[in-house]
This record gives structure tokens, sequence and C-alpha cells, in this order.
């Protein structure tokens, strides 16, 4: 038995930023804070939160990694409240996908502090935040 050679495959387009990237709120003074989500995964979420101040002009404000899925967010002032969500749905981390049988949690996160704290944490999914 001899082998056939085989033609080399084509290749993969080269991605450069994130895979996804969505908006979380609008701060106190009218800057868009969004979540980048940095490439494909059905594992963990590894995202960046970062400023908008106007085009080219981005500002880094956070870098991590979840295996569950951060969720829904809203600005309070100078901070943000925002869900971490344990168990996401199956499927690519990034979008918002709500979880509503999944356990979660509402934290605040001071931004100009850089100060981060639980205020609840719930049994069922928090699927929706308003101010």
């Amino acid at each position: 038995m001899t082998a056939t050679p085989q033609p080399e495959p084509e290749p993969q387009p080269i991605r450069s930023g994130p895979f996804w990237t969505r908006p979380l709120a609008w701060s106190a003074d009218g800057e868009l804070i969004y979540l980048s989500t940095l490439c494909a995964s059905t594992v963990i979420q590894d995202y960046q939160i970062s400023r908008w101040r106007g085009p080219q002009r981005s500002e880094l404000l956070l870098t991590g990694q979840r295996l569950g899925a951060i969720g829904a967010a809203v600005s309070t002032g100078d901070g943000l409240a925002y869900v971490l969500i344990d168990e996401p749905g199956n499927g690519e981390r990034g979008p918002l996908d709500p979880a509503p049988r999944s356990t979660s949690a509402l934290w605040l996160w001071d931004i100009a502090g850089g100060e981060r704290g639980v205020l609840l944490d719930a049994e069922r999914g928090l699927i929706e935040l308003a101010r």
C-alpha cells in the first residue's frame, strides 16, 4: 500500500482583533464601557474591558479569564454593576447569553478606585440590570 500525496490545505485567514466585542454600559460622563472576548472558546472567556474615548482612543481597564461568562451590566456613577454567570449556556463565550438556571453573582466595580466586590449571590440567573 502506498500513500497518495495530498494537496496542502488552504491557509486559514489570520484574524486581527478580538473574536467578539459588545457594549456593557455608558459611563456617567458619556464614555462607552465595552467587553472584548479575545478568542472563540466554549470553555473559557479570555476578555478585556475597555473604555472608548473616541476613534483610536480606547483605554484598557481590565483583562481576565473566566470559566463562566460576563452577563448584563449597567453604569453606576463612577462604577459598573455587572453579572457574573457561573454556568453559561452551550456555545462560544462572548455574546450576551443569559443563563436563567445558572447561579450568578451581582458585582460592583469602582473603576476609578479599582475595587470590586460581590453585592449579591443568586441561586438563579440575573438576566437584566437597570438603573
